[in-house]
């Protein structure tokens, strides 16, 4: 009697504890189709935090599209350039300096001259040459 008793206690158990099992394991899955509307259980700040945490420090943050020059000096007779970031900071910038896709080729009087060697992490097979040329109407 008391086998059976056992065994239908541990049935039990076992039992109760698969559905838990099989719900925690359907916690990681999506299920919702908004059906082209948005889920109204996400968090909407959520977008918002994750582009902050992208600020840009460096120039090595920086990619080549988001150089906007604003001048170009000269110091002991090498060419620096002065550009501006995302956030509107100036950062100085030579030959060679690298950003998270390219780096800098050369630095002329009125332009600079940046190669893009990849896209979106991925190597191009033909680096780009991307010409950024100061606005002399804007002083």
């Amino acid at each position: 009697m008391r086998k059976t008793v056992r065994i239908i206690l541990i049935l039990f158990f076992a039992l109760s504890y698969y559905p838990l099992a099989a719900q925690e394991e359907n916690q990681g899955q999506q299920s919702y189709d908004p059906a082209g509307r948005r889920d109204p259980f996400v968090d909407l700040l959520a977008a918002k935090e994750a582009k902050q945490r992208t600020i840009v420090t460096e120039i090595a943050d920086m990619s080549v599209e988001d150089v906007n020059l604003s001048g170009i000096v000269s110091a002991n007779g090498k060419l620096t350039a002065i550009i501006k970031g995302p956030q509107g900071f100036p950062f100085y910038i030579k030959e060679g300096d690298k950003f998270s896709d390219g780096y800098v080729m050369s630095v002329f009087e009125t332009e600079i001259i940046l190669r893009k060697t990849n896209e979106r992490g991925i190597p191009l097979k033909v680096p780009k040459d991307v010409i950024k040329e100061v606005n002399v109407e804007g002083r």
